[in-house]
């Protein structure tokens, strides 16, 4: 029998001081969801090129990004139970391969019905990633730091954007519109291979639900050399629990405002974000910007980004929704910046770039917040369901966006008509902002008294 003092790992991990360990996980997380970002917007950057080759109208493309965001919203709700019962490891890695060789195939494909078999496939293992990112980033923050370290690693989505527009500008004029499918693909296999060989487990998971598990002791042993298994058997908070994981515990009654809130600031935050994003090249020649301008001001978007995104996570651990609140009423100034007449093509590049990265820093914002409101035993279900409604809104939201520039509406109305979703974000930031404090901390005694 053991003789070593038990340890609390909720709090052991809380109160680590971040090292090379986090540093590690964050950066592996970074290139997985930089390539994600490079692989979702390919076929945004792709559409104008698609559209002329292939003869072929903005409605199919249209119904190639629904096809696509359907496969998210599905692959969002498998691999986030996945994640729950087999660990955020396993959610993450056959999400990178499964949307990585699919966008390597998409290269070459050469009808409408590949595209959508391709992109619908892609889109599983894109939804699978980010629920389970956003729990096993949320399980290794040290105390004070979890939303800055959920968020750092999301810059890589935004990166993801500024280099496939670069892609785009550089290699769709010599080599045509393959090579912005080829070049994420080609990298994400890379990137499986390395999360493969040098991505752990999340300890709190395997501590809650794989308490006699071999990887429970490795993973501990990489991150402080004197603890093992037989150290947290006995701690406070760090048994298996009594229940399986699953909907009964979120869907409690407690837990419904917080709940509805959440899934209506996902479902109304990513309709505007989808639109923008699958349709921000389009929409731009359409304001009069050439082919090429309009794919360098979506690279110059990326780079945007990641300034916003910074400051919004400097901001972030202290003032919550609070600091989302902010980013959503700079969001709509833009909009409405963005629909002014008589912007000369400087001048509308410039406020497209604002734009996007102030927009892209408010998305984030909320895929920061919402792993930190649930416990561990039901976190990337959780994360996953809630997503999950702005992941239907991705379905919708391209197609919607499609119909909205097939109107031919004055420019001003349609910028307006896009930001609409704005308005009920803004309002539920002001309610969340005064729930989520007391949810955080009663997530926590949740992982600290599971079924002790």
């Amino acid at each position: 029998m053991s003789t070593k003092p038990a340890v609390d790992i909720v709090r052991f991990l809380e109160d680590r001081r971040f090292g090379w360990w986090h540093a590690k996980i964050m950066l592996l997380c970074f290139l997985m969801l930089l390539v994600e970002g490079m692989d979702y917007n390919a076929l945004a950057v792709a559409a104008p090129s698609l559209i002329r080759g292939w003869q072929v109208s903005k409605s199919e493309i249209g119904i190639a990004f629904a096809v696509s965001n359907l496969a998210v919203l599905v692959g969002t709700l498998a691999f986030s139970a996945l994640g729950d019962r087999f660990g955020r490891r396993l959610g993450i890695i056959v999400g990178v391969l499964l949307y990585s060789v699919p966008s390597l195939c998409t290269a070459f494909a050469s009808s409408v019905g590949e595209l959508y078999l391709l992109r619908f496939i892609a889109g599983l293992g894109m939804g699978g990633v980010m629920p389970n990112a956003i729990a096993l980033l949320t399980e290794i923050a040290p105390k004070g730091l979890k939303s800055r370290i959920v968020m750092i690693p999301f810059i890589g989505i935004g990166l993801g954007v500024a280099a496939i527009g670069g892609v785009a500008a550089a290699f769709i004029p010599k080599f045509g519109w393959p090579a912005v499918f080829l070049i994420p693909g080609v990298s994400g296999l890379i990137v499986c291979v390395a999360l493969v060989l040098w991505l752990p487990e999340s300890i709190r998971y395997l501590t809650v639900a794989k308490p006699d598990s071999p990887q429970l002791d490795k993973a501990l042993r990489a991150l402080d050399p004197s603890l093992d298994a037989s150290s947290v058997a006995s701690g406070p908070g760090n048994h298996a629990p009594a229940a399986r994981p699953g909907l009964g515990i979120l869907l409690r009654r407690e837990n419904g405002l917080m709940n509805l809130l959440l899934w209506l600031c996902f479902a109304f935050e990513y309709l505007t974000f989808i639109i923008l994003a699958s349709w921000l090249p389009l929409i731009l020649e359409t304001a009069g910007l050439s082919p090429t301008e309009a794919s360098l001001t979506f690279a110059y978007v990326g780079l945007a980004n990641l300034g916003t995104q910074l400051l919004i996570a400097m901001f972030l651990d202290r003032y919550h929704f609070g600091a989302m609140l902010v980013a959503t009423l700079v969001t709509m100034a833009c909009f409405i910046g963005f629909g002014m007449p008589g912007l000369d093509k400087t001048s509308l590049m410039a406020i497209t770039v604002l734009l996007v990265a102030a927009s892209g820093a408010t998305h984030s914002a909320l895929n920061g917040l919402v792993g930190n409101v649930y416990p561990t035993n039901i976190r990337a279900t959780a994360v996953g369901i809630a997503s999950g409604f702005g992941r239907a809104a991705f379905i919708g939201g391209p197609v919607l966006g499609g119909y909205l520039l097939a109107q031919a509406l004055p420019f001003q109305t349609l910028t307006l008509l896009i930001m609409g979703p704005y308005l009920p974000v803004a309002l539920i930031c002001l309610l969340l902002a005064r729930l989520y404090t007391g949810k955080v901390a009663e997530a926590r005694a949740l992982d600290r008294e599971a079924s002790a």
